[in-house]
Protein backbone atom coordinates (compact mmCIF):
# COMPACT_ATOMS: atom_id res chain seq x y z
CA UNK A 1 0.00 0.00 0.00
CA UNK A 2 2.65 2.13 0.36
CA UNK A 3 1.42 3.83 4.05
CA UNK A 4 2.79 4.32 7.58
CA UNK A 5 1.24 2.32 10.30
CA UNK A 6 -2.08 3.80 11.54
CA UNK A 7 -1.08 4.52 14.95
CA UNK A 8 2.04 6.23 13.43
CA UNK A 9 0.33 9.06 12.37
CA UNK A 10 0.99 12.08 13.63
CA UNK A 11 -2.38 12.67 15.68
CA UNK A 12 -2.50 9.15 16.97
CA UNK A 13 -2.58 10.56 20.84
CA UNK A 14 -6.06 11.69 20.28
CA UNK A 15 -7.65 8.22 19.16
CA UNK A 16 -5.31 5.59 21.18
CA UNK A 17 -2.86 5.27 23.81
CA UNK A 18 0.17 3.50 23.43
CA UNK A 19 1.10 1.27 26.86
CA UNK A 20 5.07 1.28 26.89
CA UNK A 21 5.38 -0.98 29.67
CA UNK A 22 3.52 -3.59 27.71
CA UNK A 23 5.91 -3.76 24.96
CA UNK A 24 8.38 -5.89 24.13
CA UNK A 25 12.26 -4.45 24.61
CA UNK A 26 13.40 -3.55 21.35
CA UNK A 27 10.06 -3.03 19.71
CA UNK A 28 9.03 0.62 21.16
CA UNK A 29 10.97 2.69 19.30
CA UNK A 30 10.45 1.50 15.97
CA UNK A 31 7.22 -0.12 16.07
CA UNK A 32 5.57 2.45 18.04
CA UNK A 33 7.16 5.59 16.86
CA UNK A 34 4.91 8.44 15.83
CA UNK A 35 5.85 10.69 12.22
CA UNK A 36 5.94 13.84 12.40
CA UNK A 37 3.49 16.51 10.11
CA UNK A 38 5.91 16.82 8.31
CA UNK A 39 6.96 13.39 6.95
CA UNK A 40 3.21 12.46 6.58
CA UNK A 41 -0.20 13.49 5.08
CA UNK A 42 -3.67 11.96 6.30
CA UNK A 43 -5.21 12.52 2.58
CA UNK A 44 -8.23 14.29 4.08
CA UNK A 45 -9.21 11.01 5.83
CA UNK A 46 -10.13 10.25 9.79
CA UNK A 47 -8.00 8.18 11.94
CA UNK A 48 -9.31 4.50 11.37
CA UNK A 49 -9.32 2.03 13.88
CA UNK A 50 -9.98 -0.43 11.19
CA UNK A 51 -7.60 -0.03 8.84
CA UNK A 52 -5.79 -2.98 7.57
CA UNK A 53 -2.77 -0.90 8.75
CA UNK A 54 -3.96 -0.70 12.30
CA UNK A 55 -1.63 -2.81 14.96
CA UNK A 56 -4.02 -4.79 17.08
CA UNK A 57 -4.38 -4.11 21.04
CA UNK A 58 -1.85 -6.54 22.00
CA UNK A 59 0.36 -6.52 19.16
CA UNK A 60 4.44 -6.81 20.28
CA UNK A 61 3.15 -7.56 24.10
CA UNK A 62 5.83 -8.61 26.75
CA UNK A 63 3.40 -11.19 27.48
CA UNK A 64 0.23 -12.91 25.91
CA UNK A 65 -2.85 -11.15 26.46
CA UNK A 66 -0.96 -7.55 27.39
CA UNK A 67 -2.92 -4.47 26.10
CA UNK A 68 0.48 -2.18 24.23
CA UNK A 69 -2.96 -0.55 22.47
CA UNK A 70 -5.98 1.15 24.34
CA UNK A 71 -8.46 2.32 22.48
CA UNK A 72 -9.86 6.78 23.69
CA UNK A 73 -12.88 6.79 21.64
CA UNK A 74 -15.63 4.22 21.26
CA UNK A 75 -15.33 0.40 21.21
CA UNK A 76 -14.06 -2.43 19.10
CA UNK A 77 -11.35 -4.30 18.38
CA UNK A 78 -8.34 -2.20 16.56
CA UNK A 79 -7.33 -3.54 13.05
CA UNK A 80 -7.90 -6.84 10.89
CA UNK A 81 -6.57 -8.91 8.39
CA UNK A 82 -10.08 -9.13 6.49
CA UNK A 83 -9.36 -6.74 3.60
CA UNK A 84 -9.40 -3.10 3.05
CA UNK A 85 -11.83 -0.87 5.40
CA UNK A 86 -13.68 2.13 3.70
CA UNK A 87 -11.29 4.74 5.07
CA UNK A 88 -8.35 2.54 3.47
CA UNK A 89 -10.23 2.09 0.08
CA UNK A 90 -10.58 6.07 -0.18
CA UNK A 91 -6.95 6.84 1.12
CA UNK A 92 -5.74 4.68 -1.37
CA UNK A 93 -7.78 6.35 -4.17
CA UNK A 94 -6.80 9.58 -3.37
CA UNK A 95 -2.90 8.63 -3.00
CA UNK A 96 -2.78 7.35 -6.38
CA UNK A 97 -5.56 9.16 -7.94
CA UNK A 98 -7.85 6.68 -9.01
CA UNK A 99 -10.96 7.64 -10.78
CA UNK A 100 -12.97 4.71 -9.92
CA UNK A 101 -15.41 4.64 -7.17
CA UNK A 102 -14.08 4.56 -3.20
CA UNK A 103 -15.28 1.17 -2.69
CA UNK A 104 -13.84 -0.97 -0.19
CA UNK A 105 -12.89 -4.77 -0.72
CA UNK A 106 -15.62 -7.67 0.05
CA UNK A 107 -17.09 -7.07 3.80
CA UNK A 108 -15.20 -9.03 6.31
CA UNK A 109 -16.63 -11.74 8.41
CA UNK A 110 -13.80 -12.26 11.66
CA UNK A 111 -12.41 -9.50 12.35
CA UNK A 112 -9.36 -10.01 14.59
CA UNK A 113 -7.23 -7.71 17.06
CA UNK A 114 -4.03 -8.86 15.37
CA UNK A 115 -1.27 -6.58 12.95
CA UNK A 116 -1.70 -6.90 9.48
CA UNK A 117 1.46 -5.20 7.47
CA UNK A 118 3.72 -2.78 7.98
CA UNK A 119 4.02 0.43 7.02
CA UNK A 120 1.26 3.17 7.57
CA UNK A 121 0.14 6.74 8.34
CA UNK A 122 0.55 8.83 5.27
CA UNK A 123 3.48 9.37 3.63
CA UNK A 124 4.23 12.53 1.35
CA UNK A 125 2.77 12.33 -2.58
CA UNK A 126 6.03 13.28 -4.17
CA UNK A 127 9.27 12.43 -2.64
CA UNK A 128 11.81 14.82 -0.16
CA UNK A 129 13.94 17.44 -2.76
CA UNK A 130 17.16 15.42 -3.46
CA UNK A 131 20.66 16.49 -4.85
CA UNK A 132 20.29 13.78 -7.63
CA UNK A 133 18.10 11.04 -8.95
CA UNK A 134 15.19 9.27 -6.19
CA UNK A 135 14.11 6.23 -6.33
CA UNK A 136 11.40 4.65 -4.67
CA UNK A 137 12.10 1.59 -3.04
CA UNK A 138 9.42 -1.04 -1.44
CA UNK A 139 9.83 -4.14 0.02
CA UNK A 140 7.60 -6.80 1.24
CA UNK A 141 7.88 -9.68 3.45
CA UNK A 142 5.62 -12.33 4.16
CA UNK A 143 5.43 -15.02 6.30
CA UNK A 144 4.58 -17.92 6.11
CA UNK A 145 5.26 -21.85 7.16
CA UNK A 146 4.59 -24.60 4.43
CA UNK A 147 5.78 -24.47 0.73
CA UNK A 148 2.07 -24.49 -0.60
CA UNK A 149 1.33 -21.47 1.88
CA UNK A 150 4.46 -19.48 0.63
CA UNK A 151 3.11 -19.61 -2.99
CA UNK A 152 0.32 -18.29 -2.17
CA UNK A 153 1.44 -15.07 -0.42
CA UNK A 154 2.06 -11.32 -1.99
CA UNK A 155 5.79 -10.92 -1.36
CA UNK A 156 7.70 -8.28 -3.65
CA UNK A 157 10.59 -6.00 -4.53
CA UNK A 158 9.79 -2.73 -6.06
CA UNK A 159 12.07 -0.48 -7.81
CA UNK A 160 10.35 2.73 -9.01
CA UNK A 161 6.99 1.18 -11.04
CA UNK A 162 8.71 -2.10 -11.72
CA UNK A 163 7.80 -5.39 -9.58
CA UNK A 164 9.67 -8.33 -8.92
CA UNK A 165 6.64 -10.86 -7.31
CA UNK A 166 7.97 -13.31 -5.08
CA UNK A 167 5.54 -16.26 -4.78
CA UNK A 168 7.88 -18.97 -3.18
CA UNK A 169 9.65 -20.10 0.04
CA UNK A 170 13.09 -18.41 0.28
CA UNK A 171 15.22 -15.41 0.24
CA UNK A 172 15.01 -12.92 -3.39
CA UNK A 173 17.52 -10.59 -3.60
CA UNK A 174 17.40 -7.16 -5.95
CA UNK A 175 20.76 -5.16 -6.44
CA UNK A 176 20.35 -1.41 -7.19
CA UNK A 177 24.40 0.33 -8.62
CA UNK A 178 25.06 2.88 -5.29
CA UNK A 179 26.26 5.28 -7.85
CA UNK A 180 23.62 5.63 -10.26
CA UNK A 181 20.56 3.60 -8.91
CA UNK A 182 20.79 1.44 -11.91
CA UNK A 183 18.99 -2.01 -11.92
CA UNK A 184 21.37 -4.68 -11.53
CA UNK A 185 19.23 -7.60 -11.44
CA UNK A 186 17.33 -10.18 -8.92
CA UNK A 187 18.26 -13.44 -7.96
CA UNK A 188 16.00 -16.33 -6.14
CA UNK A 189 17.12 -18.90 -3.38
CA UNK A 190 15.85 -21.70 -5.27
CA UNK A 191 18.01 -20.89 -7.91
CA UNK A 192 20.71 -19.32 -6.50
CA UNK A 193 23.25 -19.99 -2.84
CA UNK A 194 22.27 -16.06 -1.26
CA UNK A 195 24.84 -16.05 1.06
CA UNK A 196 27.78 -17.22 -1.38
CA UNK A 197 25.99 -14.57 -3.95
CA UNK A 198 26.12 -11.61 -1.53
CA UNK A 199 29.34 -12.58 -0.86
CA UNK A 200 30.45 -12.06 -4.72
CA UNK A 201 28.64 -8.37 -4.34
CA UNK A 202 31.42 -5.72 -5.19
CA UNK A 203 31.57 -2.30 -3.38
CA UNK A 204 28.46 0.45 -3.39
CA UNK A 205 25.61 -1.77 -4.65
CA UNK A 206 22.81 -1.19 -2.30
CA UNK A 207 20.96 -4.80 -1.59
CA UNK A 208 17.04 -5.10 -1.66
CA UNK A 209 15.79 -8.44 0.16
CA UNK A 210 12.66 -10.05 0.80
CA UNK A 211 12.90 -13.58 2.84
CA UNK A 212 9.13 -15.53 2.66
CA UNK A 213 9.09 -17.81 5.51
CA UNK A 214 12.74 -19.37 6.00
CA UNK A 215 16.19 -18.75 4.13
CA UNK A 216 16.31 -22.16 2.49
CA UNK A 217 20.24 -22.55 2.66
CA UNK A 218 21.51 -21.46 5.90
CA UNK A 219 25.24 -21.90 6.71
CA UNK A 220 28.33 -20.00 7.45
CA UNK A 221 28.60 -17.66 4.53
CA UNK A 222 24.90 -16.62 4.91
CA UNK A 223 25.64 -15.25 8.38
CA UNK A 224 28.87 -13.69 6.90
CA UNK A 225 26.77 -12.71 3.97
CA UNK A 226 24.38 -11.00 5.94
CA UNK A 227 26.63 -9.06 7.99
CA UNK A 228 28.22 -7.39 5.16
CA UNK A 229 25.58 -6.04 4.13
CA UNK A 230 24.59 -4.38 7.89
CA UNK A 231 21.27 -7.02 8.09
CA UNK A 232 20.79 -8.81 11.12
CA UNK A 233 22.53 -12.28 10.88
CA UNK A 234 20.45 -13.89 14.00
CA UNK A 235 17.31 -14.01 11.22
CA UNK A 236 18.70 -16.80 9.37
CA UNK A 237 17.96 -19.20 11.81
CA UNK A 238 14.50 -17.97 12.35
CA UNK A 239 11.54 -19.49 10.62
CA UNK A 240 7.74 -18.93 9.86
CA UNK A 241 8.83 -15.54 9.57
CA UNK A 242 8.93 -12.22 7.45
CA UNK A 243 12.21 -10.23 6.67
CA UNK A 244 13.16 -7.05 4.46
CA UNK A 245 16.18 -5.53 4.15
CA UNK A 246 17.98 -2.48 2.52
CA UNK A 247 21.73 -3.12 3.16
CA UNK A 248 24.93 -1.97 2.12
CA UNK A 249 28.20 -3.68 0.65
CA UNK A 250 30.15 -0.81 1.68
CA UNK A 251 32.61 1.40 2.28
CA UNK A 252 31.53 2.28 5.30
CA UNK A 253 27.69 2.87 5.90
CA UNK A 254 24.97 4.43 4.85
CA UNK A 255 21.88 6.12 6.20
CA UNK A 256 18.97 4.39 3.98
CA UNK A 257 20.38 0.93 5.47
CA UNK A 258 17.16 -0.90 7.72
CA UNK A 259 15.33 -3.98 8.38
CA UNK A 260 12.53 -5.33 9.92
CA UNK A 261 11.33 -8.51 10.72
CA UNK A 262 8.41 -10.63 12.15
CA UNK A 263 6.45 -13.76 12.74
CA UNK A 264 3.12 -14.30 11.19
CA UNK A 265 0.76 -13.51 13.80
CA UNK A 266 2.93 -9.92 13.51
CA UNK A 267 1.88 -9.33 10.14
CA UNK A 268 4.14 -8.27 6.85
CA UNK A 269 7.10 -6.89 7.03
CA UNK A 270 7.50 -3.90 4.90
CA UNK A 271 9.98 -0.99 3.67
CA UNK A 272 9.06 1.86 1.62
CA UNK A 273 11.29 5.14 0.97
CA UNK A 274 12.91 7.08 -1.36
CA UNK A 275 16.47 7.02 -2.30
CA UNK A 276 18.52 9.55 -3.73
CA UNK A 277 21.94 8.53 -5.81
CA UNK A 278 24.38 8.81 -5.56
CA UNK A 279 24.85 7.44 -2.07
CA UNK A 280 28.21 7.54 -2.01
Amino acid sequence: MGFWHEQSRPDRDKYVEIVWNNIREGRSNRNFMKHSERDTQDLGVEYDYESVMHYGETSFAKRRGAITIRRLRGTGPLGQRNGLSPKDARELNRYYECNRAETPAPPTVRPTTRPTTRPTTRPPTTPPPVSGSAIRVFIKSVACGTRASCSRVDSVIKVNNRAYPVRQQGAAVAVLNGKTGRFEGIRLERRANIGRYLLTLRPNKLVLLTVTGKFLRVDFRLFVALKKIGADFRQALSREMSFAVIGWTGPGKISVTEGVHGNKDEGPSVISKYISFPLI
